[in-house]
C-alpha cells in the first residue's frame, strides 16, 4: 500500500520533511502543496566597491535585503533538497474563500493567490515540474477550479510527452464529467487522486464504486482530511483516544482494492491565518497510534494558560511513552523529551505531524 502525506509549505511542515525524509521511498510519496515560492535572499551592494552595503539595526550592522526576483526563485530546489532528492507530489495550490475563509495571511501566499486568477500561469508551473526526474506533477481540480475535458486532455499529453509521471487531484463531484479522460489518457505509472477532503470516508461509498467501476490503469489514491477545521483544541479529550478524527479511509482503501491513501499527519487542512489570538486556548497534544489507526489527546482545558499549558502536559505524555513508543525511537517522542519551556504552537504541530509520518513509515507494509 502507497501511503501519501501531505504537507503545505509552512514552516513547521517543511522541518518535519527535512528531518524525517529518509521515511521516504516506494511506499511512502510525500505530496507537497506549494503556497508561495521559496527565494534565494540576495542583498545591496555598493555599486562602485562591490560590498554589500549596511545600515544599523539594533546594536549591530545589517546588510539590507533586495526585493526578491524571478530569478531568485529556488522552490523546486528547495524541496528537492528537504525531501532527499527523493520522489515527490508537487500541487500548486489554489484556494478559495468559500472553503478557507477570508482571515487569510496574503503575504504568505503570493504565488497561491495568482494561480487562483490565472489558469495560463497555473499551467506553466505546472508543466515546468516535467524538467524534474524525482518531481510528479499534480493538476488539481476542485470547487472553484474546474477544467474541461479538452484542457485537461491537453495538459496530461504536454506532461506525459515530457517522459513524466502525472498524477490528477480531482474532487468527487467530477469523478463523471472526467472519467473518460482518465480511462484513456493514464497508464500504470500515473496517478489518481480521490480527495474526499474533509467527508466522512464511510460515506463516500457510491464514489468509490464510481471509481472503481472506471476500470482505471492508474494508481488510485485516496486523500482525505480526518482533522476537521471545526472543533477547537479544547473539545478534545483531557486524557484518551479521540473519536473527533476518523482515520478509516484505509480501511475503504483495502476494501476497493485501490492503491492507498494520503492525509494531513494529524495537522488541519487550513492556510496561514492574521488571527494572532490572545495568548489564551487549550494546549492539545496528539500522538497517533498505528495499532489502533487512532489518537491519543492530552489536553489542558485551562485556556488561560494558553502554551504555557504544554508544560503540564509534558509530564504525562512521557509517563506513556513505554505504552507508545516501548523501544524508545519515535522521532515524536524524542522531540518532546529536548523540549525546553514547554514550546509553543508550532512546536506541538511539528511533533503531531512528526509522530504520525514515524508511526505510519514504521508500520506500512
Amino acid at each position: 500500500m502507497l501511503y501519501v502525506p501531505m504537507f503545505k509549505t509552512r514552516q513547521e511542515e517543511i522541518c518535519v520533511i527535512k528531518e524525517l525524509n529518509e521515511c521516504f521511498n516506494d511506499n511512502l510519496i510525500p505530496l507537497i502543496e506549494v503556497l508561495d515560492e521559496f527565494y534565494e535572499t540576495q542583498y545591496k551592494k555598493d555599486e562602485l566597491t562591490g560590498e554589500y552595503i549596511r545600515v544599523q539595526a539594533k546594536k549591530q550592522m545589517r546588510r539590507v535585503k533586495l526585493e526578491p526576483t524571478e530569478d531568485d526563485i529556488r522552490t523546486l530546489k528547495i524541496i528537492t533538497e528537504i525531501t532527499g532528492n527523493k520522489e515527490v507530489f508537487i500541487d500548486y495550490f489554489r484556494y478559495t474563500t468559500k472553503k478557507y475563509g477570508t482571515d487569510i495571511k496574503i503575504e504568505k501566499l503570493v504565488l497561491a493567490r495568482k494561480l487562483n486568477d490565472d489558469f495560463d500561469l497555473y499551467k506553466s508551473k505546472v508543466f515546468e515540474l516535467i524538467e524534474h526526474d524525482n518531481i510528479i506533477p499534480v493538476i488539481s481540480i476542485k470547487n472553484g477550479f474546474s477544467i474541461t475535458t479538452g484542457e485537461l486532455t491537453d495538459m496530461i499529453r504536454v506532461i506525459k510527452n515530457g517522459n513524466s509521471k502525472v498524477a490528477i487531484r480531482l474532487t468527487d463531484e467530477f469523478i463523471d464529467s472526467l472519467g473518460g479522460v482518465l480511462q484513456n489518457e493514464l497508464d500504470v505509472k500515473d496517478y489518481v487522486l480521490l480527495d474526499i477532503e474533509e467527508q466522512v470516508p464511510k460515506s463516500k461509498f457510491m464514489e468509490y464504486e464510481e471509481v472503481d467501476d472506471l476500470d482505471l490503469k492508474a494508481n488510485v489514491i485516496v486523500l482525505n482530511s480526518p482533522r476537521q477545521v471545526k472543533p477547537k483544541n479544547g473539545d478534545y479529550p483531557e486524557n484518551s483516544y479521540t473519536s473527533l478524527i476518523d482515520n478509516s479511509v484505509k480501511d475503504y482503501v483495502v476494501e476497493y482494492n485501490f492503491a492507498g491513501y494520503g492525509d494531513y499527519c494529524g495537522l488541519k487542512d487550513t492556510l496561514p491565518s492574521t488571527g494572532g489570538g490572545n495568548g489564551q486556548g487549550a494546549a492539545l497534544a496528539l500522538i497517533y497510534d498505528y495499532e489502533e489507526n487512532a489518537f491519543w489527546a492530552y489536553t489542558n482545558k485551562n485556556v488561560e494558560e494558553g502554551m504555557r499549558g504544554y508544560k503540564k502536559l509534558i509530564p504525562k505524555i512521557l509517563a506513556d511513552r513505554d505504552k507508545f513508543d516501548p523501544d524508545k525511537t519515535c522521532s515524536g517522542f524524542n522531540k518532546i523529551a529536548d523540549i525546553k519551556n514547554g514550546g509553543n504552537w508550532g512546536t506541538w504541530l511539528n511533533i503531531c505531524a512528526r509522530r504520525y509520518l514515524w508511526q505510519v513509515s514504521e508500520n506500512l507494509n
